[in-house]
């Protein structure tokens, strides 16, 4: 006999209980954990997957962290045998099912009635783990040898104690183990507070139950998927990018997707297949990766109530080629820097290739990972030298231009999609031997379009004393972000070691690099910005009048690129000409 449905309100009730247990994961976690890139700018995130290890929610999470954990811990089933509660594991091999090995995924069981039911994740990115130099991003590591520890899947708690010979180890091969072990902490306590609450769920609604509202659940994020696909036109659509040239790929990377949308079967499939061979070097995706970020530039377009839960994601099907840099690595090739720029390229062939399948759901490119973003080093004058490494936040890399929408400016890159927070440069300069000089927005850098993308931010940092070293890399500093539907590409990335007096330019930094930072020289990152959507010609002139009075946009750009003419010397009391923009637009080709 068929189980009657359960009730919309109970259904409805245990979806929200388990986005508020991932919730109050994350929420445990930014309060406890210790370096800033965890509890000042979130460079973490939760998610619940069931016994089978499907994604049950997300929550609040960067999507390039959430969208297939469930993969980080799809091995551990079949790697231990002897599953039980408080078993905590640790896994960031890129081999396993994760993204990269700087992201170590802390994967909690939990158990009810002997019964395993849940496995909660706390995935955190840290800032050291054990690499040859104090950075976790390596482009240059050819392998997984150069790239620092990796934990294939391996138990550190039994019956909620430490596992003492692994910690042991954990802590011993990195430069600031107090710091890593406090994340630990922070993680597995975070985790087990999450445990507690499901436990809770499991003995009100029982084991049944939530089985039950599990499986319809999944049915229920299939079903809107379906529909959703089903909204779209029949077709295989073509895209391509390409990053930038680097030593071992001296043309560039070329990237390239090819979506077939089936309406009838309501599936979506994503091909990867030409993108170039897997290189010499960090930038190869992950598979976890090349899946992620694909979906995460193509739910940027889709509804945004879809539930994101495995049965939703089961509709977007792979085609991925070993041996490639978007595709299955073949080991042990490296991939320290997987979750960057190069997951950006691929997170937008997803937004852009919607300009060819619905206009009306499109997005231009987004901005890059560069050196705002890098991990910086060194000792602390302030505390008798003592050495610390930790990953600067500061702004980075625009939001594209969307239909009917501006590039959010906090956007930060395609791999965070704005979730990430920006770091709080008072708050740095506490905890950290850095001074900040500039962080402003560059005027006339956005990428112009009916609906621009967010300008770029310019930002400059040095050490207060001491020399710093800061390890950084970017893309997007010879091919910049496109525009789609006749917007306008972003703005360049670059870097410069400057004169702190003089402000004169002493060195332009490359593409990767360990710089170091003397005493009166410092790092002037101008930041690349997100592409345009639509005809500039086509942008609501009053749009354009508020661009200018916030600074974004000059007078003179104003007219060149929107054909928009301003009157008046007085930003706050700018007014249109109407007339004379029309004229203007007309002689432009416009409408």
């Amino acid at each position: 006999m068929q189980k009657e449905k359960l009730d919309p309100v109970t259904f409805a009730v245990l979806a929200n209980k388990m986005d508020s247990v991932v919730s109050e994961v994350v929420h445990v976690t930014l309060r406890t954990s210790h370096s800033t890139m965890l509890h000042t700018c979130r460079d973490f995130s939760a998610s619940l997957c069931d016994g089978k290890c499907r994604l049950v929610s997300i929550a609040e999470g960067l999507p390039i962290h959430v969208i297939t954990s469930n993969m980080a811990v799809e091995p551990i089933p079949k790697l231990f045998e002897d599953i039980a509660p408080g078993d905590a594991y640790l896994n960031n091999c890129p081999y396993f099912g994760c993204a990269h090995h700087a992201d170590y995924n802390f994967c909690v069981p939990v158990f009810k009635e002997g019964k395993l039911m849940f496995w909660l994740i706390m995935r955190q990115h840290q800032s050291d783990v054990g690499a040859p130099l104090p950075t976790t991003y390596l482009p240059y590591a050819k392998d997984v040898y150069e790239e620092g520890i990796h934990w294939p899947a391996v138990r550190v708690q039994r019956n909620y104690k430490d596992v003492k010979d692994v910690i042991r180890i954990a802590t011993q091969g990195i430069r600031c183990p107090d710091i890593w072990y406090r994340n630990y902490e922070s993680a597995i306590g975070a985790l087990r507070v999450g445990e507690r609450k499901l436990g809770e769920i499991l003995t009100k609604y029982g084991n049944d139950l939530i089985e039950q509202w599990i499986e319809e659940w999944m049915d229920y994020g299939s079903r809107r998927m379906a529909a959703e696909i089903r909204s779209l036109p029949k077709g295989t659509w073509e895209y391509e990018t390409w990053g930038d040239p680097l030593d071992y790929a001296p043309e560039g990377v070329y990237y390239k997707m090819k979506l077939t949308i089936d309406p009838e079967a309501a599936i979506m499939t994503v091909d990867l297949s030409e993108c170039q061979d897997q290189v010499e070097g960090g930038i190869n995706l992950t598979e976890a990766m090349s899946k992620g970020t694909a979906m995460e530039g193509l739910f940027w377009t889709l509804d945004p109530t879809l539930p994101h839960n495995s049965g939703a994601f089961d509709r977007v099907k792979f085609v991925l080629r070993e041996g490639s840099v978007a595709g299955i690595p073949i080991f042990p090739v490296g991939t320290s820097v997987s979750t960057c720029s190069w997951a950006d390229r691929v997170a937008n062939l997803g937004m852009a290739i919607m300009s060819k399948v619905d206009p009306e759901r499109a997005s231009a490119e987004g901005g890059l990972f560069g050196y705002a973003w890098a991990v910086l080093s060194g000792k602390d004058f302030r505390h008798k030298g003592e050495p610390y490494v930790d990953e600067l936040f500061a702004p980075v890399g625009g939001g594209p231009g969307t239909s009917g929408f501006d590039g959010w400016i906090n956007w930060a890159n395609a791999a965070c999609m704005g979730e990430i927070y920006i770091e709080s440069i008072e708050v740095h300069e506490q905890r950290y031997p850095h001074i900040f000089e500039k962080v402003e927005v560059a005027i006339d850098s956005a990428g112009a379009g009916k609906y621009n993308g967010s300008p770029s931010i310019d930002v400059c940092y040095a050490p207060m004393k001491d020399p710093m070293t800061a390890a950084g890399f970017f893309d997007g500093g010879k091919f910049p972000t496109k525009g789609v539907l006749g917007g306008e590409g972003g703005t360049l990335n670059k870097a410069f070691v400057i004169n702190r007096e003089t402000r004169e330019i002493i060195r332009e930094a490359p593409t990767i690099a360990m710089l170091t930072l003397n005493p009166g020289e410092a790092l002037l990152v101008t930041g690349d910005s997100g592409a345009g959507f639509g005809n500039p010609l086509e942008r609501d002139p009053e749009r354009v009048r508020i661009d200018v009075q916030k600074g974004y946009l000059s007078v003179e750009k104003a007219r060149e690129t929107y054909g928009v003419v301003l009157l008046g010397s007085d930003p706050e009391q700018l007014t249109v000409d109407y007339e004379a923009t029309a004229k203007i637009r007309r002689e432009k080709g416009g409408k």
